[in-house]
């Protein structure tokens, strides 16, 4: 039973890594420096019609709602074909929280946040 656990553990740690890779070659998403960060943040607020607030909320696993997620995103200045893969990733990890926060790590991060 323990080696089965071990093998499962280490079966989602690695897919866990590869969807990181495949999202960051996917969408090209990477790190924002604050300033940048704090002025996408404002504009994709505005574009979606939400606070600041309301979209650090969606974009948590904590305050996490696919349908508000899925209207930043597509609010976003993203090509089509990045706002459909995020807001797959983002559908699919809905019910594991560590692959959730994988996906919302690349969205922030394709989205300059």
């Amino acid at each position: 039973m323990q080696e089965a656990t071990t093998a499962a553990d280490t079966a989602a740690g690695a897919l866990a890594e590869a969807a990181r890779e495949a999202l960051d070659s996917a969408t090209g998403a990477g790190a924002a420096s604050p300033e940048a960060s704090g002025q996408a943040l404002a504009a994709i607020a505005a574009s979606a019609g939400m606070t600041e607030a309301d979209v650090e909320a969606v974009l948590s696993v904590e305050g996490f709602d696919h349908d508000r997620a899925a209207a930043v995103i597509a609010a976003s200045d993203l090509g089509d074909l990045r706002k459909t893969l995020l807001t797959t990733a983002l559908a699919q990890a809905q019910g594991n929280p560590e692959l959730l926060q994988l996906a919302l790590d690349q969205t922030r991060g394709a989205l300059g946040l």
